[in-house]
């Protein structure tokens, strides 16, 4: 599959985060994606099958009582 993407001129990427997990002190609907264990040794094999770039994505809330909170926005960052 990844020749055919790179045949086609497409560059093969991953998402790396292990998903959204509630964040601690956070407000009800506020998250943060884990996955930071082990990330190294995932993005060698994710490189090994063909990848060439990873994302990371960070879910942040906009709420009219106060979400984005401070911790949210410096967790996620």
């Amino acid at each position: 599959m990844v020749k055919k993407l790179n045949d086609l001129g497409i560059i093969p990427g991953i998402k790396v985060d292990k998903g959204l997990n509630p964040l601690p002190g956070g407000g009800d609907v506020e998250t943060f994606c884990s996955g930071l264990d082990g990330l190294v040794e995932r993005a060698a094999k994710y490189y090994e099958q063909g990848a060439r770039f990873a994302k990371w994505r960070a879910v942040l809330q906009i709420t009219n009582d106060g979400c984005p909170s401070k911790l949210s926005i410096q967790e996620n960052a």
